[in-house]
Formats: structure tokens, sequence, C-alpha cells
């Protein structure tokens, strides 16, 4: 993740390549809804702009934290 100020969030996951999101998209129930259960919890992030949704899935203690700071850029709380 980035510090509060930053235009955007960065993902680095176990595999792959680092994520790189810009900050203030939106946020929308995934497909199917299925995805969520007690410990993990899915979403939609929109980024602003013609970016694509990137399909988030990550435990569901993190996702306020996330959700949050990727609001930033709409006014939300950043981390």
């Amino acid at each position: 993740m980035a510090a509060a100020g930053a235009g955007g969030a960065v993902f680095r996951p176990r595999r792959g390549p680092a994520l790189e999101l810009p900050l203030g998209g939106s946020f929308h129930a995934p497909e199917p809804d299925a995805w969520y259960d007690a410990h993990w919890s899915a979403t939609v992030y929109r980024p602003p702009g013609d970016g694509g949704p990137v399909h988030l899935c990550l435990p569901a203690r993190c996702l306020p934290a996330v959700s949050g700071h990727l609001r930033a850029g709409a006014g939300g709380e950043a981390l």
C-alpha cells in the first residue's frame, strides 16, 4: 500500500507482478455473490478513468482499510 497523500496503491502478490491502482475509484458487488465467506471478502474496484474492473479477494478484516485507502482520492479516509 501507499502512504497517505500518494496517488495510488501498490499490491504485491506472492506470485506475479505488482498491481498498481490509482486512488479515487468505486467499489461494486462481485459476481457471483458466492465470493464471500467468514474469512475472505471479494469486491470489484473500478479505477477512475478508463481503467477496467479489478477483482480483489482479500482477508475480510483488511477490506475496510483497503477500500478506505483506495477511496482516498475521492475524499475517503487515507491510511
